[in-house]
């Protein structure tokens, strides 16, 4: 295994994992403190879109990631 693919699979775990992370907070912030504004929409459904959506993007982040850190899959 390379530096140069261990630095690269560092930075895209890094900006991909935050990404994922931010939605993953912003679900759970709009399922369980919505807030007082009016709106058309429901912000559970929102909340629980954003909160499927991070746990998708963290999966395949794994998935694409740990080829380039030179880890194995199970």
């Amino acid at each position: 295994m390379s530096p140069a693919l261990a630095f690269l699979g560092l930075s895209i775990l890094g900006t991909w994992g935050l990404a994922s992370i931010a939605m993953i907070a912003g679900g759970i912030i709009l399922i369980f403190f919505p807030g007082n504004q009016e709106t058309a929409s429901d912000p559970t459904i929102a909340g629980i879109i954003l909160l499927v959506v991070g746990l998708i993007s963290g999966g395949l982040m794994q998935i694409t990631v740990a080829p380039l850190l030179g880890l194995d899959p199970p």
